[in-house]
Order: C-alpha cells, then structure tokens, then sequence
C-alpha cells in the first residue's frame, strides 16, 4: 500500500522550481583565503562570517507557494529554523520544557548513546511533533525517538568544500560529514545546512506528552506551516 501524502508542508521543505545560485558568482577572496560572491550581501554570511549557498524561495510575501520536494531540504529555510531553534514545520516557537528543546531523530541502533549526537534537523513544536513523527517519510520508514535536548549547541555545518586552482575555486567534496566550526576548512566551505551537537538529552514518550498537554495535542496548522493541496 502506497504511504499517504503528507497533510502539511513543513516550512524548511524544498519547493519546486527554487533553485541554487550559479556556481559562476563564487570567487575567492582578494587575500585567497576563503570564498565570496562576486556581487555579496552581508545576509550571505552566517552570523560566525561564513559564507552560505544562496537558493531562491517561492515566495508571495510570506506565504510559500511550489509543489513540495518532499526529500528536499530548503537550505535558508533550514539554517533560519535551527539558528533560531524555531518549529521546522511552522517557524512558530519550538516547544521547550525544564528538561530542554523538543528534537526528532531516527532510532539509534548502533549501541551509540543520543547524548552528543548530531543533527541537522531543526526542533519541533509539539503542535507538530505527532505530525512529523507519522507523515515524515524517513521517521515512519525508520521509526523515531522523541528527544528533550538542553543544550543544542551550534556545532558546524554540512556543506560543499572548495579549494581554489586554475584562477577559481573548484569544488573539493560535496555535502560531505558535518564539519565543525573549528575546522580549518571552513572559510572555503559554502554552508548548506546548518548543524547542532544535542547536549543534556532525555528520551521522552511523545504520545505521553501529547495526552499531558491536550491544548497542544492537535494536528492544526500554525502560521507558517501549509496544508498539502
């Protein structure tokens, strides 16, 4: 039986006919010591100076508009939700108790403990964290662990790599293992994503905190997340 389609589009999903810049507008810096835009705006920088990949977003004022990509990530989208340790699905407020921030991942099958993993997916409010849990293509194939997360500190990225030759920077590994901000690459790297390292992690019974706070219990959308039509 085919998986059901999605009821909401989360804020941080791709849409169709959004698009990378031209690999052509990166150039080196004038010292050859890391990358920039031919023509750069200071919103290309992370907060930390580095370099970030444009892409387009559909958008009629704040209202996103495209088919989804559903195994697409939106690089912006991504990096403005987990910087801002806001809901991936609304942009509302990720939801946070004492025991810390609200963060689905796969299961861990390796022995590994979730304490010091990482991660590239924003937090959730727990509006959507049932939605998420049971629509998300990659959570219902490989089930998921509802995590309360303290300290989700900033980590690094995940990113294309570039090295310079021949008079241009040329791409040295693409969306490789996440890098860390101590990285001596990193001024050579263009961000994608952004990465944090989950610190004072508690595994929680999603299903119990749902029924605990039954306000919050429903699958309605908040300002920024959109119905699938």
């Amino acid at each position: 039986m085919a998986r059901q389609r999605p009821d909401i589009i989360p804020y941080i999903t791709s849409r169709r006919g959004e698009v990378p810049d031209l690999v052509s507008n990166l150039r080196a810096l004038p010292d050859k010591r890391g990358l920039c835009y031919t023509f750069e705006h200071p919103r290309d920088r992370c907060p930390r100076g580095y370099l970030c990949g444009r892409v387009s977003q559909n958008r009629h004022g704040n209202e996103l508009y495209g088919e989804p990509e559903w195994v697409m990530v939106h690089p912006g989208r991504q990096r403005e939700a987990m910087f801002e340790l806001r809901c991936q699905v609304c942009m509302g407020p990720a939801s946070r108790t004492t025991d810390g921030y609200l963060f689905l991942t796969g299961p861990v099958t390796d022995g590994r403990p979730y304490e010091g993993l990482l991660t590239a997916q924003p937090p959730v409010c727990l509006e959507h964290a049932r939605v998420s849990r049971d629509q998300c293509g990659h959570l219902v194939r490989k089930g998921a662990a509802a995590l309360r997360v303290r300290v989700p500190r900033l980590f690094g990225v995940i990113g294309t790599h570039y090295g310079y030759s021949g008079g241009k920077p040329r791409v040295i590994e693409s969306d490789g293992p996440p890098i860390p901000y101590t990285d001596e690459r990193m001024p050579w790297v263009l961000i994608s994503q952004l990465v944090r390292r989950m610190n004072g992690v508690t595994v929680v019974d999603l299903d119990q905190e749902l029924t605990a706070d039954p306000q919050r219990a429903g699958t309605e959308t908040c300002p920024g997340a959109q119905l699938a039509r």
